[in-house]
C-alpha cells in the first residue's frame, strides 16, 4: 500500500508537469473550457484528500513525535504554511474529514453531506463556507435531525448553483426557521470585540482592524456624524471619500480626548 500511495503521488506530479507544458494550440476553445471545468472539479476534490490525511495523522499520532507541542506547529513547520492556515486545515479536518469512534471504526464526517459533495467535486470552498456559516447561525433550539436535513438541502442546491445563489437560498431557509432573528448574545459580543493596531509601515501608515461592540459602534456613529460629514472650505467642495472622512473624524475625536487632559 505504501508503494501504491507514493506511486499515485508521483503520477499526479507527472500529470501536473504535463499539463503545465502541453500545447493548447491544437485544442478548440470549447475543449479548453471543458478541460478548465474538469480541472476545477479536481481542485474542488483535493481538500477531501488533504483532510483525510490530516484527520488520520491527528487521530493516530502525537505531535511530540515530531518535536512539537501541538499539531498547529507541526503542520506550520513541516508544510511551510502560516499558523493561521494550519489552524484552518485542522478545523476543516475535524469538521469535514473522517472521524474515529472510541472502538476504532471510521465514522462519517461531522458534516457528512458536504464532505461527500466535496469529495465528488460538486462543491467548492465558497459553497462550503456558505453551508458551514449557515449551520453555525442556526438557533440552538434547532435539533440535530433538522440541521442534518438543512445541510443535505443546501448541499443539493449548491451542486447546481454558484456560491452567491446558494447564499440566497441559505438566507431564505434561515428566515423561514427563525424569522425574528436570534437575540443578541452580549457575552458573545464581548468575546469577539477586538482592535488590532499594526506596526508603522515604510509609508508611515498603520493598518487598523477589529470588531466593536454595540456601545462602541454607537459612539463611532456619533463621531462620524459629527466630524465626518462632507463640508466646504473656502468655497471648495469636499473631495474626500467616505472612508477618508471616517478616518479624519476619528482623528478629530482622539485629538479632542487627548487635549482634554483627562488622560493625564
Amino acid at each position: 500500500m505504501e508503494g501504491e500511495i507514493d506511486a499515485a503521488i508521483r503520477a499526479i506530479q507527472d500529470a501536473v508537469r504535463f499539463l503545465q507544458s502541453v500545447c493548447l494550440h491544437t485544442q478548440t476553445n470549447p475543449q479548453v473550457l471543458a478541460r478548465l471545468d474538469a480541472l476545477k472539479t479536481i481542485a474542488w476534490q483535493w481538500p477531501s484528500i488533504e483532510r483525510r490525511f490530516t484527520a488520520h495523522l491527528v487521530a493516530e499520532a502525537d505531535p511530540h513525535q515530531f518535536g512539537e507541542a501541538c499539531w498547529r506547529e507541526v503542520l506550520s513547520l513541516r508544510l511551510r504554511i502560516t499558523r493561521a492556515e494550519a489552524n484552518r486545515r485542522l478545523r476543516a479536518a475535524r469538521r469535514f474529514g473522517p472521524r474515529r469512534a472510541l472502538t476504532g471504526e471510521e465514522l462519517p464526517a461531522e458534516l457528512a453531506h458536504v464532505a461527500e459533495a466535496v469529495a465528488d467535486g460538486r462543491l467548492g470552498p465558497e459553497h462550503e463556507n456558505v453551508i458551514r456559516k449557515t449551520l453555525d447561525r442556526l438557533p440552538g433550539w434547532v435539533d440535530d435531525a433538522t440541521r442534518d436535513r438543512i445541510e443535505a438541502d443546501l448541499t443539493a442546491h449548491g451542486s447546481n448553483l454558484d456560491a452567491d445563489g446558494l447564499r440566497k437560498v441559505a438566507q431564505h431557509l434561515v428566515d423561514l426557521i427563525d424569522p425574528d432573528g436570534a437575540e443578541p448574545d452580549e457575552d458573545l459580543q464581548q468575546r469577539r470585540r477586538s482592535l488590532v493596531v499594526g506596526p508603522q509601515g515604510s509609508d508611515g501608515m498603520r493598518e487598523v482592524r477589529g470588531r466593536v461592540d454595540p456601545v462602541t459602534g454607537a459612539l463611532l456613529d456619533v463621531v462620524i456624524a459629527k466630524h465626518g460629514a462632507p463640508h466646504t472650505r473656502d468655497g471648495e467642495l469636499d473631495t474626500r471619500s467616505q472612508e477618508q472622512r471616517n478616518h479624519d473624524a476619528l482623528r478629530t475625536a482622539l485629538s479632542i480626548a487627548v487635549d482634554s487632559k483627562e488622560m493625564g
